[in-house]
């Protein structure tokens, strides 16, 4: 009787710690995704600069690429939140599990 006791304990550290594991990538995807869209900016900037020294033609082909590339940014933006709602989920569900075994 006491390891079936005992078993719901230890469920519950393994379940704290997968909790914190995926705290700590989400954390670092949000770090990620903060630096990605600064980058990008700081990309767009460079651009307008160059659009100012390059000739039409040459900033035409360059700028054509900017949209693509933001559109791929708010795309991967738009399924890293969908992953972190899920994570959200998952989470609510595990510390459910980790109180019921409490």
């Amino acid at each position: 009787m006491q390891r079936e006791e005992a078993a719901p304990a230890g469920g519950s550290f393994v379940l704290v710690e997968h909790l914190h594991d995926l705290e700590c990538h989400r954390a670092a995807v949000a770090a990620s995704q903060t630096a990605l869209v600064a980058t990008l900016d700081r990309f767009t900037e460079e651009l307008h600069r160059l659009q100012r020294s390059l000739p039409d033609q040459a900033f035409a082909q360059a700028a054509a690429r900017v949209p693509q590339l933001q559109k791929r940014v708010v795309t991967a933006s738009s399924t890293i939140k969908g992953i972190e709602k899920r994570l959200d989920r998952i989470e609510q569900l595990l510390s459910k599990e980790a109180a019921r075994g409490s």
